[in-house]
């Protein structure tokens, strides 16, 4: 028994910008397909497939993607799939807030050494006084309700409130 779990918040938004070879990314949300299908190609005596959590981080441009992506057969199959949510994001939705969806400035010189390496968590990294780029600005309600009525509708997105993760 036992499996394995990727939070997918490190990669780039889709379409954001790859400097360097002139291209963009396809995004969190179809790195998140490929583990799934990786996933899906372990077999535990030809019965029981691998088994694996993918989590996205609440304020990652992907998010509304990857709240929605079990809607679309055949996308993530081999997966279970939760939201990082924060204290902050709930208090949000609960003054029915605000909620910018950021990445870090991949522009910014420390970009490439050390996102993903140093700092693989976007509170590390605004921490250190590093920029972000705030690529939406949605209602914290707005995308609450989506999380909610997707997990009631297809038992997926379940929440890991992130405060609480790395507090121990």
């Amino acid at each position: 028994g036992g499996g394995v779990g990727k939070a997918l918040s490190t990669l780039r938004p889709r379409l954001s910008k790859v400097h360097g070879v002139n291209g963009t990314s396809s995004g969190s949300v179809s790195w998140g397909g490929l583990y799934s299908y990786s996933t899906g190609l372990v077999e535990q005596g030809g019965s029981r497939k691998g088994a694996l959590m993918l989590q996205l981080h609440v304020s990652h441009p992907d998010i509304f993607e990857f709240i929605t992506v079990k809607t679309q057969d055949g996308k993530i199959t081999n997966a279970n799939l939760s939201v990082q949510m924060t204290l902050e994001f709930l208090e949000a939705v609960k003054n029915d807030e605000d909620w910018h969806l950021i990445f870090p400035d991949i522009t910014h010189e420390k970009y490439d050494s050390e996102w993903g390496t140093k700092y693989q968590d976007i509170h590390d990294w605004l921490n250190a006084g590093y920029p972000v780029e705030i690529y939406e600005t949605v209602k914290a309600k707005e995308l609450y309700n989506l999380i909610i009525e997707s997990a009631h509708a297809s038992g997926e997105p379940g929440i890991v409130v992130y405060d609480y993760m790395n507090n121990g």
